[in-house]
């Protein structure tokens, strides 16, 4: 792809010359609970933080007239069976996905919610129009064909940082 994004909750002002995050604060949806810089991370903040990396994505799908995205590299780690907070609808169809799955809009939300809480990995790609990459502690990379200046503009007013980034998942 000719552009690609990290996009995250991270300011880019509080990295080191490494580029390592240096606040503390949460990273996993296992993290609800705990507390950061004074502050305890609750379930309604953890969901209000992880739909605006959903809602990310929604805007790059419609931006680029993108409907449905294909399940690459899937990695199932199991633990979803063990959750009795994931709805059933999900837990069965996460259970089903497959290498090469195309996900609907809606059916997206809900694969990008659960890799955000950690239940399995995958890339989501359409083949020459975007991807999406999930990494470890709540890093989002997008990449696209087309600059999506006012994508971008809109997921920045949502709150989260846009940083110029290969995925290092490509």
């Amino acid at each position: 792809m000719k552009y690609c994004w990290r996009i995250t909750k991270y300011d880019p002002k509080k990295r080191n010359s490494q580029g390592w995050f240096l606040e503390d604060t949460w990273i996993s949806y296992g993290d609800i609970g705990r507390s950061y810089q004074s502050e305890k991370l609750t379930y309604d903040e953890y969901v209000r933080v992880e739909n605006l990396y959903i809602n990310a994505i929604v805007q790059f799908m419609m931006s680029l007239n993108v409907s449905h995205l294909q399940v690459k590299y899937l990695e199932n780690h199991g633990s979803i069976n063990e959750d009795p907070s994931v709805d059933k609808t999900e837990v069965m169809f996460v259970n089903t996905l497959k290498e090469n799955d195309l996900l609907s809009l809606e059916q997206v939300k809900m694969v990008s919610k659960l890799i955000l809480r950690g239940y399995f990995w995958c890339k989501l790609i359409s083949k020459h129009k975007m991807f999406v990459h999930f990494g470890d502690d709540y890093y989002m990379f997008i990449g696209s064909r087309s600059e999506c200046k006012d994508t971008l503009e809109a997921i920045r007013k949502s709150g989260l940082y846009v940083e110029n980034y290969e995925s290092p998942y490509k």
